[in-house]
């Protein structure tokens, strides 16, 4: 029995063995797995006991904090932790605060989670306390968890910035159809109930708000009805459809329901696409016929290179005969024949039917000009279509390059000299100037003649453009082929007399023209000698850029006109006095504003169909206490020039808003704005400053501008400009037809007004030219719904030569020239038509 319980106690204490190695196995696999999980976590974790003491950490929480596992051991305190850190540059601040704070915190029970910046890092750091003593600190590295949240939130940002950004209206609702947002556009389409418009209203509740507002045409009579089918259509995934409101405007409805069951509205107002509906149906009505009767020639192939289709222009430019004209005739057919026939040189004959071949073969657009050996010029037009064939126009296009070939040399010469003008000049002087830079030299001559303005004004502009022509001759004949004689503007000429050789010879030739212009001219049955004054600067003596010698040029001219005039003067370094002069001009004009220097003259316009006064245009005066009355010529440059304008501008915008106030109600004021008073940005603010101060109705101020307006800043300009004329504003384009550009403005603004240039008013009754181009402006201006109104009418043949070619209002010396304003009350009697008098008032 012994023997047996001691085997059993054997048995059992190898079992127990045996069982003791299992679990201690057991044991370190699952040490190993949870130091493995550890040391693998994208969390920092570390365990204090009570006397902030490490229990245990791992390798994310030592590399977070920048401390070695030498450091962070068993039994090393929160403290020693910190110090490493501090030495790692990690940690900052008072060791045993911090140690204190934590403790005391984590002591009360209550977890601690915090933010801190470290290293350039974003660390979010969380302590919770155990329930026997001591805490878990966790750090967790939320960098591009934060990056991320700042990106939405820039995203965000600039979702509603483009929401705002939209032409069109936009609106949100929400799955139980509630208001969530939209944009001011969709505010403006829906003005009527836009003070009802709150998150969180629901959409029937604003239609019905819409519909008993009378918002919606198309719901009169049968308003619930209405209602009813409005919210079924919101039913739908995608919906479009136009809607019509009371105001007589047509809007494009598109909703999109959204994923989670909201919907999203687009708005976008069709009312001028509506208008032209019904001529673009009548347009595409006599598109057949056009095709048929079009000056174009229009040739179809197929893939195949075969004849599909041709006109009878098109036979008629190539002498196509009959039997080419027909379906399944080859392009190489065709070619062959044009060759045949002479129309195509036969010395390039291969070329041009390769030149065709390839293109037509290419499959892609291309236009091209065709020279015929008749001396015609066709353009030639291929598009390609989607069978592999093409359709090509061919155009004679010979009138028009030579039409554009007399138009380049209009933009480059004096319509009424023949000589160049400003822009050719400038051309011609950098080249002329690249030579002297070679070791050439040059002399500069600007030319002005003397009292010409005496010419115009006694004998009319007639003679004084017949005076221009005279002395552009007798220039011509005063110098050489290679100087270049150009005519600056009115009467103001320049020569650039290249190449010469001897000192006086610039002089010499400044006597040659004195002596040619003052012999005596017959014009008009009158016997003329006129002057001239000339300012000399030479290069490279003077100056090497274009600039400066043009200055210093114009300097020694006024130079000359300052010296008794028909004389010539070389420019000299003591000319620069003249700036001094020019920088006490400077200084007055900065104390003019603040003196009270400045008043305004006002000028009638008048209604030609009622013959009543419709505005006045107000004219700056600069009453200078010692040089007397200014006009703006001599001193609007300058304003300019010096940023002066922009403020000088303000006080007129408010006189005259402030001047017209006092005027009968349908008495519009106009005020001509300078080109710096755009670029400078503060226009709109002076304008509703203006307004609001003078309590004037916006829509009886009229801005006028000048195409040197619209040429400065475009983009910029434009969008001032509309931003005026959506206040009430009205927008007057300002000496019409004297740009090169003109036209292609009025279809970048839609003005409300255009003033024909005097030029074409003064010779209205000699020239028919004059009149055939002001019919043009006029029936063009009715076409737009431009008003237009006549300048400098100052007789009365003038006045209803004007009437009668359309003109809705004129201005000039013939009812009125500037007054001031206190002289004005006469002009708004009780309304009745005025008595346009006959001759100019004094």
């Amino acid at each position: 029995m012994i023997g047996v319980a001691i085997l059993m106690m054997l048995v059992v204490s190898g079992m127990v063995f045996l069982c003791a190695q299992q679990v201690g196995a057991e044991l370190n696999k699952q040490k190993f797995q949870l130091d493995t999980a550890l040391d693998n976590m994208s969390q920092g974790l570390c365990v204090f006991d009570s006397a902030a003491r490490i229990v245990m950490c791992n390798e994310r929480y030592l590399q977070m904090c920048g401390v070695s596992s030498k450091v962070a051991q068993f039994g090393c305190t929160l403290r020693d932790i910190l110090a490493a850190r501090a030495a790692a540059g990690t940690f900052s601040g008072n060791l045993d605060e911090y140690v204190a704070d934590t403790v005391r915190e984590m002591a009360e029970g209550k977890p601690v989670n915090k933010i801190v910046e470290r290293g350039g890092r974003t660390i979010a750091i969380s302590n919770r306390p155990l329930a026997g003593g001591g805490w878990v600190s966790t750090q967790e590295d939320i960098t591009a968890q934060r990056c991320a949240e700042k990106a939405l939130q820039d995203a965000h940002a600039n979702l509603l910035d483009l929401i705002e950004a939209m032409p069109a209206g936009l609106v949100i609702y929400d799955d139980r159809d509630r208001l969530v947002l939209w944009n001011r556009r969709y505010d403006a389409i829906y003005a009527q109930t836009a003070d009802l418009r709150v998150p969180g209203v629901r959409f029937e509740d604003m239609l019905r708000a819409g519909v008993a507002r009378g918002m919606y045409a198309e719901a009169h009579g049968r308003e619930e009805e209405w209602i009813a089918e409005r919210l079924a259509l919101r039913a739908e995934s995608h919906r479009i459809h136009e809607q019509r409101l009371s105001d007589g405007r047509w809007l494009r409805v598109e909703d999109f329901k959204t994923t989670r069951g909201g919907l999203i509205g687009i708005r976008v107002d069709i009312t001028e696409l509506k208008q032209r509906e019904e001529d673009l149906r009548l347009q595409n009505m006599k598109l057949d016929a056009a095709l048929q009767n079009m000056s174009q020639g229009l040739v179809m192939f197929d893939g195949n290179r075969k004849l599909v289709f041709c006109n009878k222009q098109y036979a008629d430019m190539y002498r196509l005969p009959l039997e080419l004209m027909t379906p399944g005739i080859t392009q190489k057919q065709i070619l062959d024949h044009r060759v045949a026939s002479g129309i195509i040189p036969k010395s390039n004959a291969e070329d041009y039917i390769r030149d065709r071949a390839a293109k037509a073969a290419a499959g892609v657009e291309s236009d091209t000009i065709v020279e015929l050996s008749d001396g015609r010029a066709l353009s030639v037009v291929i598009r390609p279509m989607a069978d592999g064939g093409w359709v090509t126009t061919h155009e004679d296009i010979t009138d028009r390059r030579r039409a554009e070939a007399k138009i380049a040399h209009m933009a480059h010469y004096d319509m009424l000299t023949g000589l160049p003008n400003r822009l050719l000049f400038g051309e011609e002087l950098e080249r002329a100037l690249a030579r002297v830079r070679r070791g050439e030299r040059l002399a500069l001559l600007f030319l002005d003649l003397d009292h010409f303005k005496r010419v115009n004004d006694t004998l009319g502009h007639l003679a004084g453009d017949e005076l221009l022509k005279c002395v552009a001759d007798r220039l011509r004949g005063c110098v050489r082929e290679t100087d270049v004689v150009a005519r600056l503007s009115g009467d103001e000429f320049a020569i650039i007399q290249a190449t010469f050789e001897r000192a006086s010879d610039p002089a010499t030739l400044a006597t040659r023209i004195s002596a040619a212009l003052k012999a005596p001219l017959h014009l008009h049955g009158h016997k003329i000698v006129v002057g001239v004054s000339i300012g000399i600067s030479l290069a490279p003596d003077d100056a090497i850029g274009p600039e400066h010698l043009l200055k210093n040029a114009d300097l020694a001219l006024y130079e000359a006109k300052g010296c008794g005039r028909s004389t010539y003067r070389f420019y000299e370094a003591e000319l620069d006095a003249r700036i001094r002069t020019r920088q006490k001009l400077e200084t007055d004009l900065r104390n003019a504003l603040r003196n009270g220097e400045f008043e305004l003259h006002y000028q009638p316009i008048v209604n030609l169909e009622t013959n009543q006064v419709s505005g006045c245009e107000a004219l700056l005066r600069w009453r200078h206490p010692e040089l007397g009355m200014i006009a703006p010529a001599n001193f609007i440059p300058v304003a300019e020039e010096t940023g002066l304008i922009a403020s000088i501008g303000e006080w007129v915008l408010r006189q005259a808003c402030t001047d017209a106030a006092a005027w009968p109600e349908d008495i519009n004021v106009a005020v001509n704005l300078s080109p710096a008073q755009l670029v400078d940005g503060k226009l709109l603010q002076a304008a509703v400053g203006a307004l609001a101060a003078s309590r004037l109705a916006a829509r009886r101020l009229e801005l006028e501008i000048t195409e040197t307006v619209l040429m400065q800043n475009t983009f910029a300009t434009l969008t001032t400009l509309h931003q005026l004329r959506d206040l009430g504003v009205r927008i007057v384009m300002d000496d019409f037809g004297v740009g090169y550009s003109s036209l292609s403005y009025l279809r970048s603004f839609p003005f409300d007004s255009i003033k024909i240039d005097r030029s074409f008013i003064t010779d209205i009754s000699a020239k028919d030219d004059c009149g055939t181009i002001v019919r043009a402006i006029t029936d063009m201006a009715q076409g737009l719904k431009i008003t237009t109104i006549a300048e400098g009418v100052e007789t009365e043949e003038q006045r209803e030569k004007v009437r009668e070619l359309g003109c809705t209002a004129m201005q000039g010396y013939l009812f009125s020239r500037p007054k001031p304003v206190a002289e004005m009350a006469w002009l708004f009697p009780p309304r009745r038509e005025v008595e346009v008098p006959t001759v100019s008032a004094a």
